[in-house]
């Protein structure tokens, strides 16, 4: 899943970007909440469909937090490429986007596995907090 949803936000944030010209931050922010939408179906019913299930509406606002995380890693890259270094050029923009992509990628992934996509031996967090 990760590779496709990571070909959808690469994509897709080229396509509104460099080829109709959106910001440089709002092309992949919106590109990136497509991906996360697909990401998430993905990984529920696939990836992550051994695991045991807790409510679809937590997991789904925990998943979208931690997207919100890694969305942010990304526009960091982008942003720190475009407006500290001053580079507009595509080849610029593409690999700050990659690199993160990258590095929101497995952070993605790994808060999956500990926080939304729970093991079937672990219990999920309802309400009150669990003790470790």
């Amino acid at each position: 899943m990760g590779i496709i949803n990571s070909t959808v936000a690469i994509a897709g944030t080229s396509v509104l970007h460099v080829g109709l010209r959106v910001g440089p931050l709002a092309s992949n922010a919106i590109a990136t909440l497509l991906a996360t939408t697909l990401s998430f179906a993905g990984n529920r019913w696939w990836t992550f469909r051994h695991r045991r299930r807790s409510n679809l509406v937590q997991e789904y606002a925990v998943f979208f937090v931690l997207n919100g995380a890694g969305l942010l890693i990304q526009l960091l890259a982008i942003g720190f490429a475009v407006h500290v270094l001053a580079r507009d050029d595509a080849v610029t923009y593409h690999v700050a986007l990659l690199i993160g992509v990258a590095v929101a990628s497995l952070v993605r992934f790994l808060s999956y596995k500990k926080w939304v996509f729970l093991p079937r031996d672990r219990p999920a967090v309802t309400g009150a907090r669990r003790r470790e």
